[in-house]
């Protein structure tokens, strides 16, 4: 696998979980802890080289031999494995030849198995990583299969295949911020400290990048060591959550049960079944969050970055049902239409409008209000681009205007407009705000946005 082959795996590697989201900046997803200028940076080293032979061999075998090279290097994984398989039965075959592609054979599966994750299949890809791992130490499906486990919260498994992984591959600093971000979900702080710090200091362009990236990390890391001490986690069924025991165990109930009551609520909504490994939630106090995820903008009042962070100010304590529960539910919200896109960014006025919608759905913030001079709508380009980019008082806007289009989409369809997006969503490519137009009855987002815009102005309560 060349490098610039495996540097698009690992892009929609990343994309399909969420689970290592600072490793990039999505354009199209509005988060706060992501940082756009390092979305180059991702990197990796490269893949498993196919081993060149010490002596030629015959002359049709170096056809063969050839042609397994040159399909490999151009991305063809699939048929150089098959060409490999091929020339393993012929009965005239060398045992020289035999002896050298028994050799590639988990060179080959490693990559055909990266390939299984870049179509989001990492059921398949961890099944052939176990088989080359059965038979060979191949540090790159110690990676696929460490990311994989990640993937479906098998925490402690993933843990053990990336620190083989990062003894081996000590230079790659994207397995490093891989590996501690499964220790963050293990609670084990000070050992992701350790392993970012072993982050090497790179030189230029997207190596510079990345280690800039591991820095933030360590930082944030630090951080979370210092306060990881006092936290506690509990598992419900579809959730773990982990929290500061000396904060906030009395609202750790409540909590719960908002969340399990909002995700078969949403579940329904979506047409989707619930999730079936656990989502995961920290909560930290209001004044320690920024430290935990810096670089986000001081008005946001929650993240999902891969786990939903949600910051307990102290008048929240007591009224768990009134702001902190709108926070949770917003935030699961983005948590399950992430799940459902496999980690690909929905457009920033449905994901934010959406989640605005679905978080105040039938309780006392369930009502929307026109500001007392409603201004211009905001223009298609600023609902698409990523809220964090913009003042709060401009971010206020956009996410009014957001909440405002996607009760436009309700007025037409009703609720049932949430379950035809989620029903259809396709298995691979961008979601885009035509795709959701045209299913929710316009012909264009333009459409859409021309009548919201014209409701808008007429000051129609949706």
């Amino acid at each position: 696998m060349n490098k610039s082959s495996l540097t698009n795996v690992i892009l929609l590697l990343v994309v399909l979980a969420g689970a290592v989201a600072y490793l990039l900046d999505d354009p199209d997803k509005n988060d706060p802890v992501k940082n756009k200028k390092l979305q180059a940076a991702l990197t990796a080293e490269p893949a498993p080289q196919l081993e060149v032979p010490k002596d030629p061999f015959a002359e049709l075998e170096m056809a063969t031999y050839r042609r397994i090279v040159a399909a490999y290097t151009t991305g063809d994984f699939d048929g150089a494995l098959k060409l490999s398989n091929q020339a393993l039965a012929a009965p005239e075959a060398s045992p020289a030849f035999k002896d050298w592609l028994t050799r590639q054979w988990p060179v080959l599966m490693t990559s055909v198995a990266w390939m299984k994750i870049k179509t989001q299949d990492c059921d398949e890809a961890s099944k052939i990583f176990y088989k080359v791992l059965g038979v060979a130490q191949v540090p790159e499906a110690q990676k696929g299969l460490g990311f994989c486990l990640r993937v479906s919260k098998n925490w402690p498994e993933a843990a053990s295949y990336l620190a083989t992984y990062v003894l081996a591959r000590p230079e790659d600093i994207e397995g490093r911020l891989i590996y501690s971000d499964t220790l963050e979900s293990l609670g084990r702080f000070d050992e992701a400290v350790t392993i970012l710090e072993g982050a090497q200091t790179a030189g230029e362009g997207q190596e510079a990048a990345m280690s800039e990236l591991a820095k933030q990390r360590l930082q944030a890391m630090k951080a979370k060591a210092k306060s990881g001490a006092k936290q506690k986690t509990e598992r419900s069924e579809h959730f773990y959550v982990s929290y500061r025991e000396d904060d906030h165990e009395a609202i750790l109930r409540p909590v719960l049960d908002i969340l399990e009551a909002a995700v078969q609520e949403y579940s329904e909504i979506f047409g989707v079944a619930p999730p079936s490994t656990p989502v995961e939630v920290i909560l930290y106090r209001k004044e320690e969050f920024r430290d935990v995820i810096p670089g986000g903008p001081g008005w946001a009042e929650g993240v999902f970055d891969g786990r939903m962070r949600i910051p307990v100010a102290s008048h929240m304590l007591n009224q768990v049902q009134g702001p902190l529960a709108t926070v949770l539910r917003h935030e699961l919200s983005h948590a399950l239409l992430s799940l459902r896109s496999n980690g690909r960014a929905w457009p920033t006025w449905f994901d934010e409008g959406t989640a605005q919608y679905l978080s105040c759905r039938q309780r006392d913030c369930d009502q929307f209000r026109f500001p007392p001079t409603p201004g211009v709508f905001s223009p298609v380009d600023t609902l698409n681009q990523p809220f964090v980019t913009l003042d709060s008082v401009e971010a206020g806007r956009a996410y009014l205007h957001s909440l405002y289009m996607v009760r436009g989409i309700v007025r037409k369809k009703g609720e049932l407009g949430f379950t035809d997006v989620a029903s259809r969503v396709p298995a691979t490519g961008p979601l885009t705000s035509e795709f959701i137009a045209e299913i929710s009855g316009w012909d264009s987002f333009a459409l859409l946005w021309r009548d919201v815009n014209a409701w808008w102005g007429q000051k129609e309560i949706l």
